[in-house]
């Protein structure tokens, strides 16, 4: 090959000499995230707010619950449950928080702008420290990806701080690992990206995919070679074995449950042929590109039945196919040739494979979150794509900032707009039922919003909480004209029935559920409710009973059984089944006056 013909990769771009590195754009592209969100500081909590923070055991506790905290899973705090994801990080730092300034939802709110601002700033340090003397292309990168309104999700949620803190150290490991090659190979930079590279996986488990980054980065902006670079990314398996080891010792099972593979929750599960499965993949991959390039519009829910399973021959199958081949494609010539573009398509496509679906089932069909950290991928080659074209055509620089200010208040305006929604829950609710129209969960939801405020009524004769309960129904039964099996709102729907005294229906819809899910215990106990607000004491045992071996530690059912065999004059029987509930709750007031109760009866008994 003649020297002419050789390829050329882009100019090596080395980091600036020492008198260069005072940079003030790292204040530019932190401080215009603070305005962007700051709105988000007064809102309530949505979702799953609560469940992560205030509802939280271990999160309550403060500093002291932050033992407990790494020592299990993210949700045993609240529901008692080990065997579903590790993310002590975010939870930790929840605990901090609650400590040192309370815990309202505007100090939590606060603290997630404060970490995107964070966040925001590292991304562009890396892509700083990764493009040298380059000013430009990392300073336009960082402002899109602060405005994108993709980001609305993750920054206005409250329990999606994992994302953030997840991305914020991906990016400062990647930035230390340069540090470290660029700066004389100085032990400190490596610990500190080892270091980060752990909190990354600790905050969110996605942050394990950054193991692909690091060979990736190392071999488009240093001129290592690959058998240096190998030994290097080995040395960052040692992170991901603590991250396993720790997450082994916390919880009872190392994977996820099975519960994420419910159709409600993640649509894909339902795939009746490889050809569906790998097509319906495809095509959702293909709706997050859309998102990328055109955010609108946005939805809080993609569940069942809002993006249906599609199979071979469905054009936005095919659409999606010919676009990740055309990016593969230029993501293999760009890594010959060592192309900024091709690594921003490695980016995006190394932070999406977890969240993809395609490599293990997730806990989602789709959702928006997870195109956060994938996203500075995308931000990073339009940046590139801006910049190149300034230069080929020699565009003025008016011009140049004309455009960007374009792009930039496009997204800043559906930024705004969309985090608005994330106020409170019956805004963000009532969004789902313009942008999910076909979600079963989205209406379940909202049905549970206006039954949550029913019972928020105290007096029963209230006209307005029959209203509200009367409106719930109306949604719940939408749910499951959507999907029919969904047993959590036919659950709902008899809880609803129950409080606006409608027994029969109530009981209707309870047998429903277990005919769903034979082992629903909500439905166990409130057909035992049911049978015993008739009279029929055995008919009520028998439900609580069955609910009992499923979950021998169901304190109502405890309690309620308890009840009944005081009431049927067997004191002894009573006793027994309230000091099994007592042992789970033992400062329930009034549990332990009917305990009381209970051994005054055996005393006067035998005596």
């Amino acid at each position: 090959m003649s020297k002419k013909n050789k390829p050329k990769a882009e100019k090596q771009l080395r980091p600036p000499h020492a008198g260069e590195q005072s940079d003030w754009n790292v204040w530019i592209v932190m401080l215009s995230a603070v305005p962007l969100y700051a709105i988000t500081i007064g809102f309530d909590f949505v979702l799953d707010d609560e469940i992560m923070t205030r509802s939280n055991t271990f999160v309550m506790k403060g500093i002291a619950g932050i033992g407990d905290i790494f020592t299990h899973g993210t949700l045993y705090g609240f529901n008692g449950m080990n065997d579903q994801s590790y993310r002590p990080l975010m939870l930790a730092i929840f605990a901090l928080e609650r400590s040192l300034f309370g815990g309202s939802s505007g100090a939590f709110h606060f603290f997630n702008v404060f970490y995107y601002a964070l966040a925001c700033g590292a991304f562009y340090l890396f892509i700083k420290r990764a493009m040298g003397r380059e000013r430009l292309i990392p300073l336009l990168a960082a402002l899109l990806f602060v405005a994108h309104p993709i980001h609305t999700e993750v920054v206005a949620n409250i329990k999606s701080r994992d994302e953030i803190l997840s991305f914020m150290f991906v990016c400062l490991s990647l930035l230390y690992v340069l540090k470290y090659i660029q700066e004389g190979n100085k032990s400190k930079n490596l610990i500190i990206s080892l270091v980060c590279y752990l909190a990354a996986t600790l905050a969110k488990e996605t942050g394990l995919a950054m193991l692909g980054l690091i060979p990736l980065t190392l071999w488009f902006f240093t001129d290592l070679k690959r058998s240096r670079i190998a030994g290097l990314t080995a040395i960052f398996l040692a992170p991901v074995a603590v991250y396993f080891l720790m997450r082994a010792a916390a919880m009872d099972n190392m994977f996820f449950s099975s519960d994420i593979n419910d159709l409600v929750n993640n649509t894909l599960s339902g795939a009746r042929s490889s050809g569906e499965w790998f097509a319906s993949r495809t095509m959702i991959l293909g709706k997050y590109l859309g998102l990328l390039v055109f955010p609108h519009p946005l939805s809080y829910d993609y569940s069942y039945n809002q993006v249906p399973l599609v199979g071979l021959s469905d054009p936005w199958f095919i659409l999606s196919l010919i676009l990740h081949i055309v990016l593969a494609g230029l993501f293999v010539w760009g890594l010959f040739y060592k192309k900024i573009f091709s690594y921003a398509v490695g980016f995006y496509a190394i932070m999406m494979v977890l969240v993809s679906n395609f490599i293990t089932p997730i806990g989602a069909t789709m959702a928006e979150r997870f195109l956060f950290s994938a996203s500075a991928g995308f931000c990073l080659a339009l940046a590139w794509g801006i910049a190149s074209l300034v230069e080929k055509f020699r565009i003025s620089k008016n011009i140049l900032y004309t455009v960007v200010a374009g792009i930039l208040l496009l997204y800043t305006v559906k930024t705004y707009t969309r985090t608005q929604v994330w106020g409170s829950q019956e805004k963000l609710f009532k969004s789902g039922l313009e942008t999910a129209p076909n979600s079963a969960r989205a209406q379940n939801h909202f049905g549970t919003y206006w039954r949550m405020l029913a019972e928020g009524i105290q007096n029963p004769q209230d006209k307005n909480k029959a209203d509200l309960n009367a409106k719930a129904v109306v949604y719940y039964q939408k749910a499951l004209e959507i999907y029919p099996e969904y047993s959590e709102a036919q659950y709902n729907l008899g809880v609803t029935h129950l409080a606006l005294n409608n027994t029969e229906d109530a009981r209707i819809a309870f047998e429903k559920t277990l005919k769903i899910d034979s082992t629903y215990e909500g439905a166990l106990n409130n057909l035992g409710i049911i049978a015993f607000r008739k009279g029929d004491a055995q008919e009520a045992l028998a439900y609580w009973n069955k609910l009992l071996t499923k979950n021998p530690n169901n304190f109502d059912a405890l309690q309620n059984c308890g009840a009944v065999y005081f009431n049927n004059n067997d004191p002894k029987k009573a006793l027994e089944y309230f000091e099994r509930a007592l042992k789970i709750n033992p400062k329930h007031a009034g549990l332990n006056q009917n305990i009381q109760k209970v051994r005054a009866a055996l005393q006067q008994k035998e005596g």
